[in-house]
């Protein structure tokens, strides 16, 4: 049964999206709100906001999307996040300004009520971090790469060749690079640019006596003495705005341009500059795809990026991006210091999908490896950005498929032969992935199974479940990432 103040709830009037407890004080979002800091809020949102600052609980108006990025992030950090009706809002919304205890359970169950009434103990704290069940372990703030073929420009067949990877790429470059070994025929062409190109970065001089990295330091502890929160706050965004200023306008040496544009012709095809087909330029960092932190949305992807001048000027703009106030809100307890990021970007070729989507090696609600839990919709970056979606779920025992939930979308998104994406009219189709397409799915979850997969590189694939993000041109598979499903046990 689910609770609210004191009454008994349907599956009708609320629905749990992610796992976790949190007590916080209930409030709306809007729009000009969204740079501020609501990390001891409940927040009640009347849409989706793909820029959501780092909240200690979610409560969304009939959402229908359990596997966009805000949601996977919600879910790692252990952020409970349910769904309601607009009934429920109503009632809801007369509650503003109240302290509340929101819990939901991996069985689904899901509790509303006053924080005086609560007979559950949360730690004693507001702080949704001090629920989650597992110790934090990001991964090494410092260059640790050991792999001499990793320390410029690397080709996922480098990357899979390689015994320790992620210190010299980070988790998503490696889980790439495992997939394009494994899985040649799903993965489009990609190159990565390791660690140790952005490291160089930090040691560049932003004074005479200073180079970027000790600068960022020295003003990280300066901001730590402040006692005030507003004044760390603005201090901080200070610092991520002279950052990101600084690594935008910088020039890359004209041997690393020739060394990348070789390396773009052999390995993505040939004449790249002639802008024959574009590129996604995609971060890899240490503080994303992790066992323990998902960081999902918070870093840029530029998409279907076409010229090769374009292309320098969105690596920059990549590596420009973590340095964020909501960013680092986000990840601020498991990474606290900014100035120790690594950041990789994966250069892969473009897959114009005409469907796209998220799939689980599981049923998301109570976790049971026989499903697998798939959210799709029409044209390229169908969930990842908070759209209503297709949700469906396949029994992987007989293949039996339940529509959950259709896709809301008048648009979708189509990859520009210019460059970039465009917005077009929706399909008129109402089912967004065919059966020809979901028994495709299942049949590669399969495979995944079968080819003993290392998901995680600390965790078993018994133990790991996969969030894997696909593409269907017709009926023909493309693989984009693979990475481990955080926060399915934290309550």
């Amino acid at each position: 049964d689910h609770r609210f103040f004191g009454r008994r709830l349907s599956s009708s009037q609320v629905r749990s999206l992610n796992p976790g407890k949190a007590i916080g004080r209930l409030t709306e979002v809007p729009e000009v709100n969204l740079a501020s800091s609501y990390q001891e809020r409940i927040v009640l949102l009347s849409k989706s906001y793909q820029d959501l600052p780092r909240v200690a609980g979610i409560i969304a108006v009939e959402e229908e999307n359990p596997l966009s990025h805000i949601q996977l992030l919600a879910r790692s950090m252990g952020v409970p996040n349910i769904s309601v009706s607009k009934e429920i809002a109503a009632k809801l919304s007369n509650r503003l300004g109240e302290t509340i205890l929101l819990s939901a359970n991996n069985a689904g169950q899901v509790s509303i009520q006053s924080a005086q009434q609560s007979v559950f103990s949360v730690s004693g704290s507001s702080n949704p971090d001090s629920l989650v069940s597992r110790t934090a372990r990001p991964s090494s703030n410092n260059l640790e790469c050991s792999d001499p073929s990793l320390m410029q420009v690397a080709s996922l067949s480098q990357i899979a060749q390689s015994s320790s990877p992620e210190p010299c790429v980070g988790a998503k470059a490696a889980g790439l690079g495992k997939l394009k070994s494994h899985f040649p025929q799903y993965v489009s062409p990609a190159i990565v640019l390791p660690y140790a190109v952005f490291a160089e970065i930090m040691e560049l001089p932003i004074s005479p006596s200073q180079s970027l990295r000790k600068w960022c330091g020295e003003e990280n502890q300066k901001i730590a003495q402040l006692s005030d929160v507003k004044l760390q706050d603005a201090a901080r965004e200070a610092l991520f705005h002279h950052m990101r200023d600084f690594i935008r306008n910088l020039s890359f040496k004209p041997e690393f341009v020739n060394k990348l544009r070789r390396e773009m012709n052999r390995v993505l095809g040939a004449s790249y500059s002639l802008t024959n087909y574009g590129v996604y330029v995609r971060s890899s960092t240490n503080a994303e795809d992790n066992p323990d932190f998902s960081g999902a949305g918070l870093n840029k992807t530029i998409p279907n990026v076409v010229g090769f001048n374009q292309l320098l000027r969105a690596i920059l703009e990549v590596y420009a991006a973590p340095f964020s106030k909501r960013a680092f809100s986000w990840r601020q307890s498991k990474f606290p210091d900014p100035c120790s990021l690594l950041i990789g970007v994966i250069l892969q070729r473009t897959v114009a999908a005409e469907r796209s989507g998220v799939m689980l090696t599981t049923d998301l609600v109570d976790g049971k490896r026989k499903y697998l839990t798939i959210a799709a919709n029409h044209g390229v970056g169908g969930v990842v950005n908070d759209k209503t979606a297709e949700i469906v779920r396949i029994d992987r025992t007989n293949g039996e498929v339940r529509i959950i939930a259709e896709t809301g979308e008048y648009s979708r998104k189509v990859v520009d032969l210019n460059g970039g994406i465009r917005t077009i009219g929706a399909s008129n189709q109402r089912r967004v992935l065919s059966n020809q397409q979901l028994a495709r799915l299942a049949s590669f979850a399969k495979e995944l199974d079968d080819a003993r997969f290392p998901i995680a590189a600390k965790q078993t694939e018994a133990e790991t479940v996969a969030d894997i993000e696909f593409g269907f041109v017709g009926n023909n598979l493309y693989l984009f990432q693979i990475r481990p499903l955080v926060g399915q046990d934290y309550l």
